[in-house]
C-alpha cells in the first residue's frame, strides 16, 4: 500500500486530479479548512469552509483506500472555475497521525488548476 501522508506526496511531487466538481487528492489528512476564491486577490472575498459533516451542502469529503475525494457541490467544473489562474483552492490540513490541536502541525497547501487538463499541482505554502 502506498504512503498516503501529505509529506510523502509533496516529497514525491505527486499531483491531484479533477473531474467536474470532484477533486482527487493523493493523500489522506484531517481537513481544518478549505478556502476557495476567484483570483485569490484582495478585491474578492474568498469562501472558507470549516464544516465537513454530512449535513454540509457545499463540500463533501470521501476518504477512499488510496486517495481522498473532495466534492465542491456548488461548482460544476473546477477547471473552468479555477483554471488559467482564475482562482484557487487553499487547504489547511494536518497528517492523520498529527495532533490537530497543535497548530504547528497544520499544513497550508495551494492547489493550482489548469483548464486544459485534469492535473492539479499541490504546493506547500510554508
Amino acid at each position: 500500500m502506498p504512503d498516503l501522508t501529505i509529506k510523502s506526496c509533496l516529497d514525491q511531487n505527486k499531483k491531484g486530479l479533477t473531474y467536474g466538481n470532484r477533486l482527487i487528492l493523493p493523500f489522506h489528512c484531517r481537513f481544518i479548512s478549505i478556502t476557495i476564491g476567484f483570483s485569490m486577490s484582495t478585491i474578492s472575498t474568498p469562501t472558507v469552509y470549516y464544516d465537513f459533516s454530512d449535513s454540509d451542502r457545499d463540500v463533501r469529503i470521501a476518504k477512499e483506500d488510496q486517495y481522498t475525494s473532495v466534492y465542491f457541490l456548488t461548482e460544476d467544473h473546477l477547471n473552468t472555475a479555477f483554471g488559467k489562474y482564475q482562482g484557487g483552492v487553499i487547504l489547511t490540513c494536518c497528517e492523520l497521525s498529527s495532533d490537530i490541536f497543535d497548530v504547528k502541525t497544520h499544513r497550508r497547501l495551494r492547489l493550482r488548476f489548469r483548464d486544459d487538463q485534469p492535473v492539479v499541482t499541490i504546493e506547500p505554502m510554508e
